[in-house]
């Protein structure tokens, strides 16, 4: 279990940084030359779909429900990837929008057009609110945060561990993440149940709630 430090007394910080400390030099010893890049599969990883590659063989191949897939304008996603997704959020294929494979390209999309339009519950473009707030999970995803701070929102940080369904309940003034909605996982594998969207009312949730 993580250790908790904001319970620890001055003596027990300083015992725990030399120990830290202590581990993380031994490592530094070992000269490893790692990737540490959030997410990036391994050459294992890929090899597992190369297949994709060479499936589609014929012009055939490649119609989805009457549409040329090698061509483009199907610009919410074909009709089976939208089903599929469905199927595992659990909502109607026509409230999926399939895009590229980059979360960082959707997102910055998102929030630019929340920052210049406003979203669909906006009252105004945020550009146009006195102040944008956006809660972080630390650790979290860093390039992703980069972006809402490219935009000049404010940033709140809230430590990981405080994803539970009672803190989250002690979050009714913050609008909830998009990275802490109900079916989706964390980057620690820790899933978030049901009662995360209820902790927050209609009422309570801002106009740019996402």
């Amino acid at each position: 279990m993580s250790t908790v430090y904001q319970n620890l007394t001055p003596a027990q910080l300083r015992e725990e940084y030399a120990a830290v400390k202590a581990q993380f030099d031994a490592l530094k010893a070992k000269e490893l030359k790692l990737n540490m890049a959030r997410g990036k599969p391994g050459k294992e990883q890929l090899d597992l779909v190369s297949d994709i590659l060479s499936i589609l063989k014929t012009p055939e191949d490649c119609m989805s429900n009457g549409v040329d897939a090698r061509n483009y304008g199907e610009l919410s996603g074909l009709k089976e990837a939208k089903e599929y997704w469905a199927d595992v959020l659990g909502c109607k294929s026509e409230e999926c929008f399939i895009g590229g494979n980059a979360s960082l390209t959707l997102m910055y999309d998102l929030v630019s057009k929340g920052y210049t339009h406003g979203l669909a519950r906006s009252e105004k473009p945020w550009c146009k609110l006195d102040t944008v707030k956006w809660l972080c999970p630390a650790p979290g995803y860093d390039r992703h945060f980069k972006i809402t701070e490219s935009f000049g929102f404010e940033l709140i940080t809230i430590l990981s561990v405080i994803y539970s369904q009672t803190h989250l309940s002690k979050l009714p003034r913050y609008f909830l993440p998009t990275s802490i909605l109900p079916s989706l996982t964390s980057m620690h594998g820790r899933s978030f149940k049901r009662f995360a969207p209820r902790s927050v009312t209609a009422e309570q949730r801002p106009p740019f709630f996402m």
